[in-house]
């Protein structure tokens, strides 16, 4: 069995002093990990598609039996329609006309925390919304080459259950086509389904907390604006425990390093690639092999992000980042 990596995106937070001052009687954080992916691609597969990935997605996350709020959207911007759960798992079968042509579908399922009276969001969302640029106004792309669509998944996560998260890619890469996809872990407390999809509030106000955001936000723009796929090369967000990989990433030469997929496999400790068919990889890395790979992206510029790190499975990266500052020593943050 391969050794399963245990970086957390929302460690870089003392969580527990973060939320000491919250004013509430009697809350106080514990942690409550959630699993979730994020992925993009540059042909739409319908919205029949899109409810096949999340009501499969529910199943196999053992969200399937509890009561989901779900919705589709006709076209972008537009509020979305809340119907009855049943009505997505029948656009899955392709048996919804009304939601046929919905460029929006979401299901979403909440449970209980096991910190507040609030609820933890699960489930996800698909949407091909337009490419828009903000340069002159919101405005739609012109001439935008392709059919893109973004979404994300959250499903709790229960020990060390790290497979559900390849697992959705490989579905993600099945039944949507998508041409990348990231598996991420955050603390429910910092808003995981906001660090997919963006943006949202900080987890907090200090310099961790804005540069989290600043991050997500950019993230965002990136994509929304159209720059993921009309880049000489689409870049990575970041480097996580499972990524996926398309044929876009995998036949650009890039200088001094040659092929991606070339690089990975040249030298071990550079992680593992395994074919889901359809000319896409999974990408997946251990800690150590994240920790020692990041770096070398990040100044080739493959990555727009990389944010602090703490890996719970690396003794000599536990170094916490000052929450004023947010400097963090090199072994920690791979930078």
């Amino acid at each position: 069995m391969r050794e399963k990596p245990m970086f957390v995106t929302s460690d870089i937070f003392d969580l527990a002093t973060v939320t000491s001052g919250m004013g509430n009687p009697g809350w106080c954080w514990r942690e409550q990990l959630v699993g979730g992916v994020g992925f993009h691609g540059t042909d739409y597969p319908g919205a029949s598609a899109a409810a096949r990935f999340l009501t499969e997605a529910a199943e196999l996350c053992g969200l399937r039996e509890q009561e989901p709020l779900a919705g589709y959207s006709l076209q972008w911007g537009e509020p979305y329609e809340p119907v009855e759960p049943d009505c997505i798992w029948a656009l899955a079968r392709g048996a919804f006309p009304p939601a046929s042509t919905a460029l929006g579908v979401f299901l979403e399922v909440a449970q209980g925390s096991v910190a507040t009276d609030d609820r933890v969001c699960y489930g996800g969302e698909l949407s091909a919304a337009a490419r828009m640029s903000t340069e002159d106004g919101v405005q739609a792309v012109p001439d935008y080459p392709y059919q893109a669509f973004d979404g994300y998944f959250c499903f709790p996560l229960y020990g060390e259950d790290f497979d559900k998260g390849e697992a959705l890619l490989r579905l993600g890469a099945d039944v949507l086509g998508i041409d990348y996809g990231y598996y991420f872990v955050r603390d429910a407390y910092a808003k995981p389904h906001y660090y997919a999809q963006g943006p949202g509030m900080p987890v907090d106000r200090s310099v961790l907390g804005r540069a989290d955001r600043l991050e997500v936000d950019t993230w965002t723009k990136f994509v929304r604006e159209g720059e993921l796929w009309t880049g000489v090369w689409p870049q990575l967000r970041d480097v996580f425990a499972a990524n996926l990989l398309s044929e876009r990433h995998l036949s650009a030469f890039i200088e001094p390093i040659g092929y991606l997929e070339d690089w990975i496999t040249a030298e071990p400790g550079r992680g593992r690639l395994a074919s889901v068919g359809n000319k896409r990889v999974l990408w997946t890395l251990t800690d150590a092999e994240i920790h020692a790979v990041r770096p070398k992206l990040w100044d080739l510029a493959l990555t727009r992000s990389c944010m602090p790190r703490v890996y719970r499975d690396l003794p000599y990266a536990r170094e916490r980042p000052d929450p004023d500052t947010g400097k963090v020593s090199a072994r920690t943050s791979g930078t």
